[in-house]
């Protein structure tokens, strides 16, 4: 679906055939879907990964402990998260450039990404500012300021808790 016409046709069928009975795992959860964007394939990549890193692990050592395989599941989440912060961050950014460059707001790259952002941005300003109207660009560059606070909060903890789990000794 992220690739317009490519889910018609045989092709199309026998990848449908493949991947969905997996992805459909996935599909389940409403926080992978963001408006018209889902997620659940990255949800499935995650989870792909976690399970290739484990059995890498088994095989090069030879055993399984615990705190291992908990320290590569927060590991292997918080890139992801990491990864999805940092993107978040790179498309409001790009979002300010177009407003502050009073690029044509109307266009339908612009109309697209703030129907992406919207249902993100506005209600953690609401909690914020219940009583205030912020301007959009305001908002942006708080939001924006958030998430890169997000990625450092995340980025120290993340790996403070893998250093904890990796000491584990079972």
């Amino acid at each position: 679906t992220w690739i317009p016409g490519a889910e018609y046709g045989q092709i199309g069928d026998a990848l449908r055939t493949i991947t969905d009975p997996f992805l459909n795992l996935f599909k389940r959860f409403s926080f992978l879907r963001v408006g018209y964007v889902d997620f659940s394939v990255l949800g499935a990549f995650i989870a792909l990964n976690i399970l290739s890193s484990i059995l890498q692990y088994i095989g090069r050592t030879g055993t399984f402990r615990v705190g291992i395989v908990l320290a590569i599941i927060v590991q292997t989440l918080g890139s992801a998260a990491g990864f999805i912060l940092w993107l978040l961050l790179f498309v409001v950014l790009f979002r300010l450039i177009g407003l502050y460059l009073r690029l044509n707001s109307m266009s339908r790259v612009w109309y697209s990404l703030d129907n992406f952002l919207q249902p993100l941005v506005h209600p953690i300003i609401r909690k914020l500012f219940p009583t205030r109207i912020i301007p959009y660009g305001t908002t942006l560059l708080g939001f924006g300021g958030g998430l890169l606070l997000s990625i450092v909060v995340l980025r120290i903890v993340a790996g403070l808790l893998v250093m904890v789990l990796q000491r584990i000794p079972f």
